[in-house]
């Protein structure tokens, strides 16, 4: 059975986020690491996307869900809708928060869910190369190896985007926080499912 282990408050609904996959239905996508966001009210499941969006949310009969176990689950709330969005460091590279589908809602609020930090997110120097100009979001390693910050990195992409939106950070590092899945950390198989209600879900 899985157990709630975040939840956040937002102006139009919110997210909660699970362990392992709840027993109820909810909107999702195949994801696969890259940039496409799909309109929740006619995709399918089998859909390769990596984002779900509804400008009508009061025509959502249940919530949208985005795997994780490091990557970013992103939440936008604009006023012409949400995207639930998953951005591994490969869809930050690729800017799925600028989709035209996710630009078009206008965000005002952002959430962040719980992700891998900085801390527990060690890369090789080649790392560097596709983040340029983002030197900022690195520490240096005594063994020559970097922690990159991906929730801060993101959260910077994303003021850059949307320089009036609000923009909230999960303190849980999937890593190190006890209950959260991380491939990091163990290679599982099992993934933390984020969950946007919309408000008559909540």
């Amino acid at each position: 059975m899985s157990k709630l282990l975040v939840e956040e408050k937002m102006d139009q609904g919110g997210v909660r986020v699970f362990n392992d996959r709840p027993d109820f239905p909810f909107y999702e996508v195949t994801q696969v690491h890259g940039k496409e966001v799909l309109n929740a009210l006619t995709s399918h499941p089998k859909d390769e996307a990596d984002g779900l969006f509804c400008h009508h949310l009061e025509k959502l009969d249940r919530p949208l869900a985005i795997k994780t176990a490091d990557c970013l689950p992103i939440t936008l709330i604009g006023d012409g809708g949400v995207a639930h969005l998953h951005a591994g460091w490969r869809g930050l590279q690729l800017e799925i928060h600028n989709h035209p589908k996710v630009s078009a809602i206008a965000p005002y609020e952002i959430f962040i869910g719980p992700s891998i930090h900085q801390k527990s997110y060690e890369v090789g120097r080649e790392f560097y190369e596709h983040f340029k100009g983002r030197e900022d979001f690195f520490e240096e390693m005594a063994n020559q190896k970097l922690l990159f910050d991906l929730p801060g990195c993101a959260k910077a992409m994303l003021t850059q985007s949307y320089p009036h939106a609000q923009i909230s950070l999960s303190s849980a590092d999937t890593f190190s926080t006890p209950g959260h899945n991380s491939f990091r950390k163990d290679q599982t198989t099992t993934r933390n499912y984020n969950l946007y209600f919309p408000q008559h879900l909540w």
